[in-house]
């Protein structure tokens, strides 16, 4: 497939997991990418793994300076943005007894504070009919022992996405016709139909719906879909929600 030939990606947390998962099939589908990690290990790695269309950046974003850095050096190699996948993010669980200011912080500094401002250095580089997608979670609407503070970072950026859309269409100090749009990937096992051996065949994510290319101002619409499914057994899937 080509759909992304000539497009330009940027992926943060995309050195390993998702993210990168996410570059390696973009780059399949003729996109240029660009990921990033925190540490010069995970980042080495990616470089080695990522053909030629693929640039791997160190960018903590929870640090201005790395993302100012960062959107500097896209835009000299490419001078814009068409999908900015915003995937950089922790998870550590703990009760709200347990959980102290400090990891309080620190996951709401890189889930919500770290997503919050990779956007807004990155809107002056995004086209007309661009996409941001973020990886929230199931988390932020359905109420799990231990998740509070995951959950509740996960829901501020579910709750970003639906304010960009409305910024994007209607505001007049800031008029950028794009897609906001969140993936959730949900816990589970998904098995190949028609497997020989399903009992030993290994876990696999699936996407549903797929993330599209970025489209023309004219025929720009969000995509939206329910979480629904997310707690079946033997499924593993990302929805997209505004």
């Amino acid at each position: 497939m080509s759909r992304f030939v000539n497009k330009v990606v940027v992926i943060t947390g995309g050195t390993s997991g998702i993210g990168l998962a996410a570059a390696r099939q973009f780059i399949k589908e003729g996109a240029n990418v660009v990921v990033t990690g925190r540490n010069t290990r995970s980042v080495s790695g990616a470089r080695k793994e990522l053909d030629a269309k693929g640039t791997a950046i160190v960018a903590d974003v929870t640090k201005s300076a790395d993302l100012d850095s960062l959107f500097r050096q896209v835009r000299e190699k490419y001078g814009q943005i068409d999908v900015l996948y915003v995937n950089a993010g922790i998870a550590k669980l703990g009760s709200v007894a347990e959980t102290t200011e400090e990891v309080f912080d620190e996951i709401v500094g890189a889930n919500f504070r770290g997503a919050y401002f990779t956007v807004q250095k990155a809107l002056p580089l995004m086209r007309d009919g661009g996409a941001i997608v973020f990886t929230t979670s199931w988390f932020d609407e359905t109420g799990i022992a231990g998740t509070s503070a995951v959950s509740a970072s996960k829901a501020a950026l579910r709750n970003l996405t639906r304010t960009l859309k409305r910024l994007c269409s209607e505001s007049s100090a800031f008029r950028k016709p794009m897609r906001g749009n969140s993936a959730k990937p949900c816990f589970g096992r998904s098995r190949p139909s028609g497997s020989a051996d399903r009992k030993k065949s290994p876990p696999r994510w699936r996407s549903w719906p797929p993330i599209t290319p970025p489209t023309s101002p004219a025929s720009n619409s969000p995509s939206t879909a329910d979480a629904r499914n997310c707690n079946r057994p033997h499924q593993a899937e990302a929805h997209l929600t505004t």
